[in-house]
């Protein structure tokens, strides 16, 4: 493993992702420009998986089934994405902040507060990967630990950020560890008299139908999805189920509301909130979709922001 981070001296503030491959020099990103740095044979590679990964995880990553772990090194904190590049294992890093970073402290936000503090249901983070979907919502876990008595139960692969108790106390399980699937682990988290649920991707439909029963069953269930905006989040929600009238009613009756963040180079984050008002539930049990964007816009006063309208953060 030392012989890969040895070769990271390049590590700065402003380095987000670092793509290692066989016999190639190491490549990573400052502000979005790809830079060069040591070279890696396929040795170090597989030296450096060896000490991450189990010999069954490993057996997996030899059939083409992809591993992540959680990292500490020099200061940083990575999630590790461990895959096979033209049969060759290859790694990728994304750098993660080592502590919360305020940004549910912005007043984009506040109006939500109440809401996600006293409603029970669905909340979804939505972006694309590396839009700080991960960030934000841990930012809201720690709105929960600090000012609230809660019992809140993470469910990520890996666990990438390890809260400390305050106000509310954690329950942390990492798929392929510590449950099989999350949707076993949404399942199991259920039977633990939690009042929060976090999940840290939801990708299969097995996954999204779990979380909208937790949601219905009196829990407040967190959860993040790629979409590049809030009403893309909901379709993308939806397209778990087949019964899909049904999980549209079942999803106006629980959902809270839906942020979708982006990444602008001029501004920073950028923000889409949408919140679950009578009008939004309408349209979704309607499934009338195309409508909802329009309605966020004129809802302005009650807190809502569309992207490319006042969305800026």
């Amino acid at each position: 493993m030392q012989k890969i981070l040895d070769l990271f001296g390049f590590l700065t503030g402003g380095v987000s992702d670092i793509y290692v491959y066989a016999n190639s020099k190491i490549l990573y990103k400052v502000h979005q420009e790809v830079h060069e740095a040591g070279y890696v044979d396929s040795d170090a590679i597989a030296s450096f998986i060896h000490s991450l990964l189990s010999q069954s995880k490993r057996d997996l990553l030899n059939q083409g089934i992809e591993q992540d772990v959680a990292l500490e090194f020099g200061g940083f904190f990575f999630r590790v994405h461990i895959f096979l590049s033209q049969g060759s294992p290859a790694l990728f890093f994304r750098i993660l902040p080592k502590e919360i970073l305020p940004v549910f402290d912005h007043p984009h936000f506040d109006f939500l507060k109440p809401k996600i503090a006293h409603q029970k249901g669905l909340f979804l983070i939505a972006g694309a990967t590396g839009s700080g979907k991960t960030t934000l919502a841990n930012a809201i876990l720690d709105y929960f630990n600090t000012h609230f008595h809660k019992h809140i139960v993470s469910i990520e692969e890996p666990v990438e950020f390890k809260h400390q108790n305050k106000q509310s106390f954690f329950t942390f399980r990492e798929v392929g560890r510590d449950t099989r699937s999350f949707a076993s682990g949404i399942v199991s988290a259920m039977r633990q008299s939690p009042d929060v649920i976090f999940i840290g991707e939801l990708r299969e439909p097995i996954a999204m139908q779990s979380a909208l029963l937790a949601a219905l069953t009196g829990h407040f269930v967190l959860a993040t999805l790629h979409s590049k905006d809030t009403t893309g989040a909901l379709l993308r929600f939806l397209s778990g189920f087949e019964d899909r009238k049904r999980a549209s009613n079942e999803l106006a009756e629980s959902l809270i509301g839906v942020i979708a963040q982006r990444r602008n180079k001029d501004t920073g984050a950028e923000f889409e909130i949408l919140s679950a008002n009578t009008a939004i539930k309408n349209l979704i049990k309607e499934e009338k979709f195309h409508q909802i964007p329009s309605q966020i816009a004129i809802s302005s006063n009650e807190g809502m922001r569309i992207f490319g309208n006042g969305g800026n953060g």
